[in-house]
């Protein structure tokens, strides 16, 4: 029991295990998990309370059994379901892990209080009775400092003193250490400021790896591949521009937080949006069977947001052993995916929703990742894109972005480039 950890990993939980809370933040696929399993290792603990995303419920089982040394047992349970978990633990000792802890950014949301209170202080939170936290995650701050509140009022309320011996309000952080603007519609976060101030209160509360300074490369930086709308879905997506949906896209581009804008215009553009991810299908479809064709030990990992386009893909995929991961796919069957992809030569692509795949999973034998949609939250693509980095091969890894010729879609892919460079600037 317990296969043996890389150096730096048992270095990083060595260290961990010596704090009541710290954020492993290194990049997707340097190896957070086993820091954080070697933690609850060397704390002795009995019992341990992991929170993730539904999606890597399994691999978590997988790790524990591959990776712990010591004698404690899991309780593992979705975000959705955590708040049923309190009744069950409240009063005993534990150590908490939160993997993909960016899933708890909004102080409002039920999952948030349900791992750090209601008010974000612990109290009636899983945090409360924890002997130790690990938060697990490569995209900290997918939007702006603010998603950094609930974590850090909850678990290190030193680190934002407001002077007086208080934790900062959510409303004074944002105001230290976000830009705001006044937009028309009242005065907005547009980006982040303060940087280095914020960057030295998070030492020590961080500890971050990068695959470059851990593996000494990492992935290719993402390119663009340009295709045409057919004439029907040309027809359609003219039309959709002109309408009001095209208006508030075009609106949201040009707003100070331009993905942001995006975000609260989705059920608005809905449409609009699941047209541009429709007509690039026959493009993508012809694209990836010519280089599976070309290349018969290729394989690509494919990602998009919508069920029809998923479809789609498949449909015209099938002749390369095409296996489809999105909301609708049961836990049991994600693995078995995950492990055909993995192993079986005749399985050539994985087309996947972002929101079921995106996280904590590895597609390593894949040497292309496509985005035919991608997310309007930069970090989201950045973890997704990571699935496919192996830290055991030299080879590269590439990652494309498809973009519709003729169409807005080429501004938002450059909106969620730029909102990346926040949280390289804080945490790299």
């Amino acid at each position: 029991m317990g296969r043996e950890l890389r150096p730096y990993q048992i270095e990083d939980g060595n260290y961990v295990a010596g704090r009541f809370a710290t954020l492993i933040g290194h990049e997707p696929r340097v190896g957070k998990t086993n820091v954080a399993i070697r933690g609850a290792d060397l704390v002795e603990a009995k019992l341990v309370v992991i929170v993730c995303p539904a999606a890597v419920k399994e691999s978590w089982r997988e790790a524990i059994l591959e990776f712990r040394k010591a004698g404690w047992w899991a309780i593992i349970v979705s975000y959705n379901k955590a708040p049923n978990v309190l009744k069950v633990v409240r009063g005993k000792k534990y150590v908490l892990i939160v993997d993909e802890s960016h899933y708890a950014k909004d102080r409002a949301a039920q999952r948030t209080k349900a791992v750090y209170g209601t008010l974000c202080d612990k109290i009636g939170g899983l945090a409360e009775y924890a002997t130790n936290v690990f938060c697990l995650t490569g995209t900290p701050m997918p939007n702006n400092p603010t998603e950094l509140w609930p974590m850090l009022r909850a678990l290190a309320p030193e680190l934002i003193d407001n002077g007086r011996g208080k934790p900062l309000s959510w409303s004074a952080f944002r105001d230290k250490y976000c830009r705001m603007v006044n937009t028309p519609f009242g005065v907005k976060i547009a980006g982040s400021k303060n940087y280095k101030e914020l960057k030295q209160k998070l030492a020590g509360f961080v500890i971050r790896r990068t695959r470059q300074s851990v593996f000494g490369r990492d992935m290719l930086p993402p390119t663009k591949v340009f295709v045409r709308a057919g004439q029907k879905e040309k027809k359609e997506l003219d039309a959709l521009m002109q309408s009001e949906q095209g208006r508030l896209v075009a609106e949201a581009l040009q707003s100070a937080n331009p993905l942001k804008a995006l975000a609260k215009q989705e059920k608005h553009v809905a449409g609009l949006r699941r047209t541009f991810g429709l007509a690039k299908v026959p493009g993508v479809i012809d694209l990836v069977t010519e280089e599976l064709r070309g290349d018969p030990k290729a394989k690509i990992v494919l990602f998009a947001y919508h069920h029809d386009v998923i479809d789609a893909i498949r449909q015209g995929l099938k002749e390369f052993g095409v296996e489809a991961f999105d909301g609708r796919t049961t836990d049991a069957r994600k693995q078995r995916i995950k492990q055909r992809f993995q192993t079986d030569p005749e399985c050539r692509v994985v087309v996947g929703q972002l929101t079921a795949m995106g996280v904590g999973l590895d597609f390593s034998a894949a040497d292309d990742v496509m985005f035919v949609e991608q997310s309007w939250v930069g970090d989201e693509n950045e973890q997704a894109r990571s699935r496919i980095f192996n830290m055991n091969s030299p080879e590269p890894k590439f990652t494309r972005f498809v973009v519709l010729v003729g169409s807005l879609d080429e501004q938002i892919i450059a909106a969620c480039e730029r909102k990346l460079s926040d949280t390289r600037r804080l945490f790299n």
